[in-house]
């Protein structure tokens, strides 16, 4: 057997294979952490979007019920950042009333997000105008509404009605058979918190007329792209114009980035233009 037979791996040798394997190695590593990143970016920015349309998803379903141009809207209290509503608590018809006590019963066609009618409602029902058509006007405010289960009549029938009180003249307006809901002023707004952030915020009128401590309902958002803008009903922007009837919102909510590096196009985003409807 020669010398050169004999010859194994030099140092330099193994030293060469070594950092090239280092290298191939790093480089797999590196496009392993880049495929794990990506597909956690996508799975968090999906969850997020659902999160982002849950989250939104009151606003959604009180729009939807809302009539631009009409009592629903309060034009004088909404302009570029607030909107303020009266959102249906629940929605059905008179199967009974009292005119005597001031009793209506309303037998619910849909309760909304599990919301109840309580004091300081006002109770909206459809009556006869001088033209001999239906049109459905506020009556009173609630003075109280419990749920009470009917054992006879057409209240027994189908779930267990609602029994609102109010007061005063309006008794005259109660006729079984009429449609009814019951409303209450809340206002959408979207408000900068003591974090700097922007969030989506709710504020319910209370028996006294006023508003409570806005609660939020989603964010955090971006205060820089994140928009709640009434339109008119030939689609422009609204404004602040409190004369001009309110034909859509828009509501444009992006996720507020984790930190000053994270990539805001890659951020969750709701874009929602709702158009109301015409009476």
């Amino acid at each position: 057997m020669t010398r050169s037979a004999r010859r194994g791996t030099t140092l330099v040798e193994l030293l060469i294979a070594l950092t090239m394997l280092g290298i191939v190695g790093t480089i797999v590593a590196d496009a392993m952490r880049a495929q794990i990143g990506l597909r956690t970016r996508i799975a968090r920015r999906a969850a997020s979007n659902v999160q982002l349309r849950e989250a939104v998803a009151p606003l959604a379903h009180d729009l939807v019920r809302v009539a631009g141009g009409g009592a629903d809207v309060i034009a004088a209290e909404s302009n570029d950042s607030i909107l303020t509503i009266r959102a249906t608590r629940i929605e059905g018809w008179l199967c009974d009333a009292d005119t005597a006590r001031g009793h209506a019963w309303i037998q619910p066609a849909s309760e909304e997000l599990g919301r109840s009618p309580d004091a300081g409602d006002s109770l909206w029902v459809q009556v006869r105008t001088a033209s001999s058509r239906p049109a459905t006007r506020a009556v009173a405010v609630v003075v109280r509404a419990e749920r009470r289960p009917a054992e006879s009549g057409p209240c027994a029938v189908g779930a267990a009605p609602w029994r609102v009180t109010i007061e005063g003249p309006a008794r005259a307006h109660l006729a079984p058979g009429a449609l009814a809901r019951v409303r209450r002023r809340v206002r959408y707004s979207l408000y900068r918190a003591s974090d700097r952030a922007t969030y989506l915020g709710l504020r319910e009128a209370g028996t006294s007329g006023s508003y409570a401590t806005v609660q939020p309902v989603a964010g955090p958002f971006d205060p820089r792209r994140s928009r709640l803008v009434l339109l008119t009903p030939a689609g422009l922007e609204r404004g602040m114009a409190s004369d001009v009837a309110v034909g859509a919102v828009r509501l444009l909510l992006v996720e507020r980035p984790a930190s000053a590096w994270d990539d805001t196009a890659a951020s969750a985003r709701v874009d929602l233009t709702i158009a109301l409807r015409r009476r």
